[in-house]
């Protein structure tokens, strides 16, 4: 099976929910190396360097900017998120790489990241090399019209934001 790689994450959209929802009652598990996974996750890289340096002024990072412009989260909410990204990287550098409530990244087959930006960025920051990862395809929930206008909607995203 052939994942367009590198994998990106995307915006909240439409059809996003209902690709999760069914991913998670109707999961396809594969292993895949999860360096091709967490393309653009910087933000997500330089909590993880500030976590390792002891650093707590999490309102400079840019994740705190993006998710206060971006996500349009509260502050409270913005750092709760934070906290909650910690403790899931302070668990997985012990080897706790499943917890509960923990689910398995979810990702389609044209390289689109639903979930699991935080656990694969983790993942590839700790040096692990291949994970599980449910991948979603489209084919098993929309129709062909919808289809075809997702994957025109994610390659315009990926040229836009990526240049891929």
């Amino acid at each position: 099976m052939e994942i367009v790689s590198p994998v990106v994450g995307i915006p909240p959209c439409l059809w996003k929910k209902k690709a999760i929802k069914f991913a998670r009652s109707n999961p396809y598990i594969v292993k895949l190396e999860v360096k091709d996974l967490c393309y653009e996750c910087e933000r997500h890289r330089e909590l993880l360097r500030m976590f390792d340096n002891g650093l707590t002024c999490y309102r400079d990072s840019s994740y705190f900017h993006y998710s206060m412009t971006m996500s349009k989260k509260t502050k409270e909410v913005a750092l709760k998120k934070i906290s909650k990204f910690k403790i899931l990287y302070e668990n997985m550098k012990k080897g706790v790489f499943q917890c509960p409530g923990d689910r398995i990244p979810i990702i389609t087959e044209d390289g689109c990241r639903l979930d699991g930006s935080h656990k694969l960025t983790i993942l590839d920051h700790i040096g692990c090399k291949e994970t599980d990862v449910n991948v979603i395809f489209y084919n098993k929930i929309f129709s062909k019209k919808e289809i075809k206008k997702i994957m025109i909607d994610n390659l315009k995203f990926r040229k836009e934001m990526y240049n891929l």
